[in-house]
């Protein structure tokens, strides 16, 4: 940290909760602990929450206890840098007449919601997908960003697995895919899996370090996953969904398929029958990792 100026992050999905968004959070106001100062703006909890989505009821509670603790904070400190995470920040940005800089993890199909992050001096996407989704609907000054990861913690380590190691990581929500995997599962023998839905974040590296496949078979289009940037980090080879920025997300290194139980089966029988293009796949994983995954990304924040 190299001066008292102050930055700001509102952000409704914080620790102890637990998922991409709030893992995103703690990595940025880490990043941004390089020149700032920097105070988060949360919803306070007692214990981790798993979010499977919310009705217009829990968006308006929380939107309304989350502006009420940025209302305290406007009026007690003057920051430099505001960052407003998701679409409910932006709005109570707005809200309380705060310049502020949006970070944006969806994708959108309606266009009144140009009006909302037009509002913002720079709106931070994930990548090509979601760039030309919020062109597509009327969103300027957007800026592309790419998602990094810790990789002295999220590192490489030998696997001494006798047979392939399968590990699907995510919220038990429909929409996730988990059930594709279990029934893939069915259709594969010689084959390990395990399933992580809610764990420690501390705990989720050495799973990923026993793992040789990483499988994401979301049924929705997700926009850029954190399970693909740490398991890349820990060498392990990725077989995602074809849904949303996963293709994008994964080119030059993973494989895209239709998110079936066959089409798993075939693709995950295949590289464990021949173990040998297995290995050179997860090198070729980690050597892009390396170069494409790191803290570097964060700067652009620090513009």
């Amino acid at each position: 940290m190299c001066s008292s100026d102050k930055a700001l992050i509102i952000t409704p999905f914080y620790k102890p909760n637990i998922g991409g968004a709030e893992t995103f959070s703690e990595d940025l106001a880490k990043a941004l602990s390089k020149k700032y100062v920097v105070h988060v703006c949360t919803i306070k909890r007692d214990k981790s929450t798993i979010f499977a989505g919310m009705d217009w009821k829990q968006a308006f509670f929380l939107t309304i206890k989350l502006g009420w603790s940025l209302w305290k904070l406007k009026r007690k400190y003057k920051y430099e840098k505001v960052y407003a995470l998701g679409l409910m920040s932006c709005f109570i940005c707005i809200m309380w007449h705060i310049k502020f800089e949006s970070i944006i993890f969806n994708i959108f199909s309606n266009r009144w919601i140009s009006i909302i992050l037009n509002h913002a001096n720079k709106i931070f996407v994930e990548g090509i997908t979601v760039e030309s989704n919020l062109k597509s609907i009327g969103v300027k000054r957007i800026i592309k960003f790419q998602h990094w990861c810790d990789q002295s913690i999220f590192t490489w380590k030998d696997r001494t697995n006798k047979n392939m190691k399968v590990l699907f990581v995510g919220r038990p929500i429909q929409e996730k895919g988990k059930h594709i995997i279990q029934e893939c599962e069915k259709l594969t023998q010689g084959i390990e899996y395990e399933y992580i839905e809610n764990i420690p974040f501390n705990e989720l590296p050495k799973h990923y370090q026993m793992a040789d496949v990483v499988v994401v078979p979301s049924l929705y289009n997700e926009t850029f996953c954190r399970v693909v940037v740490e398991a890349a980090s820990c060498g392990c080879a990725l077989v995602v969904s074809n849904k949303g920025s996963l293709p994008e997300q994964v080119e030059g290194f993973g494989k895209t398929i239709e998110p079936t139980p066959e089409n798993f089966r075939d693709i995950l029988q295949k590289l464990n029958d021949n173990r040998v293009s297995l290995e050179r796949i997860k090198l070729n994983t980690l050597v892009y990792a390396k170069k494409h995954f790191t803290e570097s990304n964060a700067d652009c924040f620090l513009l």
